[in-house]
């Protein structure tokens, strides 16, 4: 029962806590006519930030520019995305990918509704490109070509799920917790037989 208990309060830790903000590291500035950036703070203490820029026409976004420090990708997803540096590979083109040091610029089709951008970016500088182990996510709403920021979420330390502040469950904790589970069934049932 003990082992249960553990595996439960790990994953509840895991779920419910570690390095995620909501609702400040992540700005939509709308600079004028159609375009607009989006700016998100790579670090929790808000002292770095990267930036993309990005114009909407006929329920198209595309990529103007970006800020060329440490880059930052952006991707449109759905609800409940996994986004973690796994799941990445699985998505359909960004709308702006600035992870090999040239920049790639796609369009992307959204509708008169909300919708989300999922963002990954990093801060630290190494040997070649920095590491992205920023996840984020924003929801935007477009009503007619002029889109306004609904809420937004930054993981510092693990994935994010988007739009929520949860973050990816990391595989062992997961198989932890089943684990934890199997043997408390049986226990539970070796007991009573």
């Amino acid at each position: 029962m003990r082992l249960f208990v553990c595996c439960l309060a790990s994953l509840l830790a895991n779920i419910c806590c570690g390095g995620i903000v909501s609702d400040s590291n992540i700005f939509l500035s709308h600079n004028y006519d159609n375009q607009y950036s989006l700016t998100i703070y790579q670090t929790e203490d808000k002292t770095d930030y990267t930036s993309i820029y990005f114009q909407i026409q006929n329920n198209v976004l595309s990529a103007i520019c970006s800020c060329m420090d440490e880059g930052s990708d952006w991707y449109l997803v759905d609800y409940k995305t996994f986004f973690d540096s796994s799941s990445i590979s699985l998505l359909d083109k960004p709308l702006i990918e600035t992870k090999d040091l040239f920049e790639k610029n796609y369009n992307v089709n959204v509708n008169n509704d909300n919708f989300y951008l999922a963002v990954n970016t990093g801060n630290v500088y190494g040997e070649g490109w920095p590491p992205r182990n920023v996840f984020g996510w924003v929801e935007l709403n477009n009503l007619n070509n002029n889109l306004t920021m609904i809420t937004n979420a930054v993981s510092y330390d693990s994935g994010i799920i988007v739009g929520t502040t949860q973050p990816v469950p990391e595989p062992n904790t997961v198989v932890l917790f089943i684990i934890g589970l199997v043997i408390c069934a049986v226990k539970y049932y070796g007991i009573r037989t």
